[in-house]
Order: structure tokens, then sequence, then C-alpha cells
């Protein structure tokens, strides 16, 4: 790891001569220089384009130094009352207890002094980036209650999300800050509706956005929460879509097909295809920003297998508007999944939608939504489960349930589940997904999965989350990345490095004097009147004082020539073959766990406690997963 600094510049005023700039005979240096120069060829000028690229930053306001910060989320009662009474300060030197900086262990959110500290060093590291990437889930939690009493969810989350915008103008000298929204950055948290019952959320970004996004890019932020705006530094040459992609995902609740929020989905996929033809109608370069990328794998590394993030037939169709726009579109960034990973974006092929595979010894299959077609069968309803008559056998009732799933479109599947003598119980219909297959060798249940088309095309893109400022989910340590783009007409705003900055908070919260005995709470003024007061950052006045390192330079770690798809693609075929530097790599990157890239090098070795979520390594069934995940070619 190398420590990052600035060193100060100084320039020399124009129109002051140092004395030293003379040469005997009076004639000045600096003709002579200038001379010198003239006759020289022209230099060839590599311009750049740096953004800084901040995500799942969490802001609590509620969080509390001395919380515990291991079953109690580093809030205490006092500060947030939706707490357990039971949640109060721990004893002094408690190894449970919230550090001034967070907790890596804890399942906790960011406290405010590693908010002002992470954007502090941002600006000191990187005066001159005037534009940062904001991708989403600004607020600790897109919580129902809010902690203040007199106050209500919506007033408590639009609080935290003005004060994360203020602290980034204020530290960066007013850049322009494109954003992206969060499955936490609503409540109920995950949940996106139609306009009408999202318009408090709405109507306030296309406020606070207005001047990044513009007026027209301010429209469309209250509509749905998405964008196109034209990047003044580089004089429109660069277009930024912030895509609300709460719309595409399995998590929404509210996302079923036939529903207005279905509509919302596939009116932002209408409008993406416009705003990418008329970019490149114009010869501008795009880059597309989300929250959830299409899909991850195991939260730990360690259980569970690769799933997607959005309805696979959302992702179909974004990817059959995208790739056709493959030369424009220069980048796609994102956040939510908190660890280092990426995913190769795949053109799609169409699938017989009446074509079933069967799988048995499983409890059930699901994973998404629930179809509830209703009394289709006459024989009752059972919750949302349509049951036979019980004079069918098993073949008319499997062809039927078929039928049933093959005339909806978001149907993708259904659990088959048997009464005691065998008689079919029930069909229960699944949207989204049926990836999840609990093994059960004693159960009658059996799973039918609709052949829906393959992502396993060409890859024409890469979808690249950067690494969170959240430190719990999983342990890992906070980080930010800052981008670098070749700003060349050759290079239309292509990324050419991505260095990744890192804080140990071991280090940080163990130092002498980082504690202030437990301070936090509320108080001060906006909205709800929660965000400005104390927030126990014992150190806050100096938030300088925990240290940022260069973590990693994204190419030299994983011996990419560029950051071309190829390269990407490159980079996972040598960690899924056994090669010795390719095993190398996958354990640095993945598969040693602990103190891996993926985690931003956390270490559990200082950990005060065990974490909630652990780094642990990853092989096997494990590594094959993550490389599907990375290779975009999950099923």
């Amino acid at each position: 790891h190398t420590t990052h600094t600035t060193p100060p510049t100084q320039q020399q005023k124009p129109d002051t001569p140092s004395p030293q700039m003379t040469k005997p005979g009076g004639r000045p240096l600096a003709v002579v220089v200038l001379i010198v120069v003239l006759l020289l060829p022209a230099a060839t000028h590599t311009r750049e384009l740096r953004v800084w690229h901040l995500t799942d930053v969490h802001v609590d306001p509620y969080y509390v130094e001395r919380a515990n910060a291991d079953g109690c989320w580093c809030e205490t009662y006092s500060s947030c009352q939706r707490m357990g009474k039971s949640c109060t300060l721990t004893a002094p030197n408690d190894r449970h207890a919230a550090g001034v900086y967070g907790s890596s262990e804890g399942n906790c959110a960011t406290p405010k002094p590693l908010y002002a500290s992470a954007v502090e060093f941002m600006n000191a590291t990187a005066p001159n980036v005037s534009l940062v990437y904001f991708t989403g889930d600004f607020a600790e939690a897109g919580a129902v209650v809010a902690c203040d009493p007199s106050s209500s969810p919506q007033a408590q989350l639009l609080d935290i999300i003005t004060y994360d915008w203020a602290l980034v103008r204020q530290f960066l000298g007013h850049p322009a800050i494109f954003g992206s929204l969060g499955n936490h950055d609503s409540t109920p948290g995950d949940t996106y509706y139609e306009t009408a019952r999202q318009s408090w959320l709405y109507d306030f970004l296309s406020a606070l956005w207005l001047p990044d996004v513009g007026a027209e890019g301010s429209a469309t932020v209250a509509t749905g929460g998405y964008y196109a705006a034209p990047v003044a530094e580089t004089d429109g040459r660069l277009v930024v879509v912030g895509l609300n992609v709460n719309y595409f995902v399995l998590q929404n609740p509210a996302l079923q097909a036939g529903t207005p929020v279905w509509d919302m989905a596939t009116a932002q996929l209408a409008w993406l295809n416009a705003t990418l033809a008329a970019a490149q109608d114009r010869g501008q370069a795009v880059h597309v920003l989300g929250h959830q990328p299409p899909m991850t794998g195991p939260l730990s590394g360690a259980s569970g297998g690769a799933q997607w993030l959005w309805h696979p037939e959302l992702y179909r169709a974004f990817s059959e508007v995208c790739f056709p726009f493959r030369e424009t579109i220069r980048g796609y960034f994102f956040g939510h999944v908190h660890t280092d990973q990426w995913t190769l974006l795949r053109t799609c092929t169409a699938g017989n939608a009446s074509a079933y595979k069967e799988t048995t010894g499983i409890k059930w299959c699901s994973g998404g939504g629930d179809y509830t077609p209703g009394n289709v069968f006459g024989g009752g309803v059972d919750g949302r489960c349509p049951q036979p008559p019980p004079q069918w056998n098993t073949d008319t009732v499997v062809r039927r349930c078929e039928q049933v799933c093959t005339n909806a479109t978001s149907c993708v599947g259904f659990t088959l589940y048997f009464h005691d003598d065998l008689t079919p119980k029930e069909c229960c219909f699944r949207t989204g997904t049926t990836s999840s297959k609990p093994v059960d060798p004693t159960s009658t249940a059996r799973c039918y999965e609709k052949q829906a088309g393959s992502c396993n095309g060409p890859a024409f893109g890469v979808a690249l989350p950067g690494p969170s400022l959240t430190e719990g989910y999983p342990a890992t340590n906070p980080a930010v990345r800052l981008i670098t783009f070749d700003d060349t007409q050759q290079g239309s705003f292509a990324p050419t490095r991505l260095q990744t900055f890192s804080a140990n908070l071991h280090q940080a919260n163990g130092r002498p004097g980082s504690g202030s005995g437990g301070r936090g709470g509320s108080g001060g003024s906006g909205g709800s009147g929660n965000i400005g007061g104390g927030s126990g950052n014992g150190n806050s006045d100096n938030p300088s004082s925990l240290v940022w390192v260069l973590e990693y330079d994204f190419a030299e770690f994983f011996a990419m020539p560029d950051l071309s798809v190829a390269s990407f693609q490159d980079a996972v075929e040598r960690m899924a073959g056994n090669t010795s530097s390719g095993v190398a790599l996958w354990d640095r990157y993945l598969g040693q766990g602990d103190g891996s890239v993926f985690c931003t090098g956390y270490n559990a070795s200082t950990a005060p406690f065990s974490p909630s979520n652990p780094c642990v390594p990853c092989q096997g069934a494990c590594k094959d997963a993550w490389i599907a995940v990375l290779n975009g070619s999950i099923v």
C-alpha cells in the first residue's frame, strides 16, 4: 500500500521576473527559452478527465460512538428512538463499542466523521477534480419509522441526502455531482412506486440536482428519478445518463408485470434508447450510472451462488437497447454491492417460452415475486397458488400449469406441490427468477422453469461497481475511487485508470485521542432537525486524522494492458484457469478472503471482535459462482 500525499505547489507570477532570470549582458533568459521552445516540434499532449466515484456512503447521523456495534447498529435509544431501550452506551473500552470512524465488524452504517474525512481526502488528493459520480445509497437505510418521533421517515431521508450533497459541494468547491438512486434512498426501503407515490422524493431531487443535470434532466428526475445531462467541463462532448435501476431489480417488491411500476421500467428503457440515439447522432460519448449492477455473487464469498439482481427480462431489454450503441457508451458505473467486482455485459438470445426444465429433490423454487393468476383451474386458491380439481392426474396438472405460465410474460416458472398421498395439491407461480432451490431429497415438490433466452453472447461493456464507503456489509475497509478518462478525440472518454483509496479503521479508532467518550445524538437544523447535531464524532474537528492510502491501481493489480472489455475478459479467463499466476491472482483478489482486494484489504486479525459479515475464503463452487458473475454468464 502506498500512502498518498499531494505535495504543495507554488506558482511564480508571470509579470514578476526573478534576478536569476537575466543573463550577463542584460538579455532575459526567458526570451531565450521562448525562442528554443518555438523551434522545437510540438509536444504530444494527452488530455484527461478525472472523476471521483463515491457510492454507498449510507450516512447515519444517529450513529453514536461507544454504542453497541454488535446488535444495535451503532445507535442508541437516545439517538434513535426506533432502537430498543436496551441499546445504550457500552462500558469504556468495551470491544463491541462503536469506534469514532465506524465499525467494520458491526452491521453499522457510516458515521459523519468517516464521510467528512473521505470527502476532505478527495479534495486534498485531487483538488482540480470537479466531477463526482455518486451512485446511490446516500442514507443509512430506507427506514419506515423516523428516529425522531416528531419527524417522518421521508423528511429524515431527505435531510440526510441534503447533508451529503452539501458536504461534497463544500469540500470539493461545488463540483458537478451526478447521482443515481439506491434501494436505501426511498422509504420503505427497496420500494419504488409509480411517479405519483414517489413525488415526495422525485420533486425534491429535481430541485437539488437541477444545477448539475439542467432543466431537461430535472424534468425526467421529477418523472422517474432518471436523467441525461451534458457535462459542461467537456463542452457537452460527454453526456452522463443517470438511471433509476430500482425499477429493474427483483429487490423492488412493487415491480410486477402488468402494473404501473412495470410500466415505469419499460418507459425508462424506451427513453434510454432515444437518449442514446440522440447522443450518437451528435457524436457525444455517454457514461451510464446506476445503483444495483445486473448480478452479483455470494456476499461473504463462502455460501450461496451467483444471482440476478435485475429482473432477467428487463436485463435482456437493457442489453438490446445498449448493444447497438456500444461505441457511444464508454462506461457503466454502479454501486450497491459494497465490494470490488464487475460484470461483463453480454448480448442475449431469445428462448422458448413453452419449454420447461424439471427439477426434483428440492423444497421449492423461488427467488423473485409471485404471479397470481387466481382460481384458473376451478379448484380453489391456497393463498396465491391455484389448486387443480381433485380428478386431474399429475400429467394434466403439469400441462395446465405450464399453459398458465407460458401465457404470462412475467411468469418464469412454478413449484408443483403434492398432498401426502402424492396427488397434486397446487402450483405456485414465480416472477423474476426461480434460482432459489433448497435441497431436500425427501421432498415431493417439483420445480418447472421456463427456458428463457440466455445472455451469454459477446461482451460489449463492463458494469463496474465502485468500492463502498460503508464498511460493515461485508467487513471491509471504507474506500473511494478516482477514475481517469482519456479526453482526447480518439479516446472519447474511455477509462484509462482506476485507483482505489482506503482507510484502516482499526488503526484510526485505536489511535490515542480518537475517542470522545460517547458523544452523539440529535439536534441542529434542517428538515427533521436531526442531521445537524453531534454524531459521536470525537475527532470530527480533525477528520484528516483518518489516514487514507492508495489500496491499488486496477490495471496494475490485474495485469491488464488497458481497461477495455477484452482486457476484463482476459482477466476473468486467467483467474478461472489453472496457471500458477492465475491461481495466485484469484487468491489475492478474492480467494484468500481476509486481506483480499475484494474486501479492500480488511484484516480480521486486528479486529476488536468477530465480524458479523466476514470476508472469508472463496474456492470451489464459490469461485465458480463468482467467475460466472465477473464473466456475465449466469443463467
